[in-house]
C-alpha cells in the first residue's frame, strides 16, 4: 500500500512539473523520494526516475546547481541499469545540457546535445517533436556561443516539426519564430519567414493574450 501511494505521488509530481507547476512538483517529489529510496534502494532505476523529475523541477525553479546535482546522481544509476546508449540516459543528458546553459556553460551543453542527438533521432525519428525540441536546445547553445549561423540552421530544421505538431498558430511556434527573427537580425540575412510588424509571430501573439508571459529572454521555446 505504501509503495502504491508513493508511486502515485511521484506520478502526480511529474505531472505537475509537465504542467508548469514546478513548486508543487518539487513538494510532492521530495515527499516521495525517501520512500522510493527505502523501498527500492538508492541504485534502483525507479529512484533515478524521481531524481530526474525533481532535478527538472529545481531547474524550472531557478536552481540549476541543485538540478545538476540530482541529474548527475540519476545518470550514474541509469547508465548502470540501461547502458550508456539508452534513450532514458540520452534524455537525462539532454536535460543536463539545458541545466548547463542555465549555468552559463554553453560549450558543455553543446557537447551533450551533440552526444545525444543520434540517440534521439534513432529512438523518435527525425520528424518527432522530441527531436525538434532537442534541435532548439542545441541551437540555443550555439547561439550562446555566438554561432548564429548554426543556430539558424537548427531552428529552421525544427520549425516545420513544431508547426506540424502544435499547429501554425500555437504559442510554442510563435516563440520559435521570434527566436528565428532574432537570429536573422543578428546575421543581417534575408529571412525565410516574415518578421515585419503584424506578421508572424505577431499574428500569433495577438491571438494569445498571455503570449508575452510565455517568452523568457535567453530561453528556448521548448525544452526536451
Amino acid at each position: 500500500m505504501v509503495v502504491i501511494t508513493v508511486e502515485l505521488l511521484a506520478i502526480l509530481g511529474s505531472a505537475y512539473e509537465a504542467l508548469g507547476n514546478p513548486q508543487k512538483a518539487k513538494k510532492l517529489l521530495e515527499q516521495a523520494l525517501p520512500t522510493f529510496e527505502k523501498c527500492y534502494g538508492p541504485s534502483h532505476f525507479k529512484f533515478a526516475r524521481v531524481l530526474v523529475s525533481l532535478g527538472n523541477a529545481y531547474k524550472d525553479l531557478g536552481n540549476p546547481q541543485k538540478a545538476e546535482e540530482l541529474l548527475k546522481r540519476a545518470l550514474v544509476i541509469q547508465k548502470k541499469h540501461y547502458g550508456h546508449d539508452h534513450f532514458e540516459v540520452a534524455r537525462t543528458l539532454a536535460n543536463l545540457g539545458n541545466v548547463y546553459r542555465d549555468l552559463d556553460n554553453p560549450q558543455k551543453a553543446k557537447e551533450l546535445f551533440e552526444q545525444v542527438s543520434p540517440v534521439f533521432k534513432k529512438h523518435s525519428g527525425s520528424s518527432h517533436i522530441q527531436f525538434a525540441k532537442l534541435l532548439v536546445s542545441h541551437g540555443g547553445a550555439h547561439g550562446d556561443l555566438g554561432d548564429h549561423k548554426e543556430k539558424k540552421e537548427l531552428l529552421e530544421q525544427a520549425l516545420p516539426i513544431f508547426e506540424k505538431h502544435y499547429g501554425p498558430d500555437h504559442p510554442e511556434v510563435a516563440k520559435l519564430l521570434a527566436d528565428l527573427c532574432d537570429v536573422y537580425g543578428a546575421l543581417g540575412s534575408v529571412n525565410k519567414i516574415s518578421c515585419e510588424p503584424n506578421e508572424r509571430p505577431n499574428k500569433v501573439q495577438k491571438s494569445h493574450k498571455n503570449f508575452s508571459s510565455l517568452i523568457k529572454p535567453g530561453k528556448n521555446p521548448s525544452e526536451v
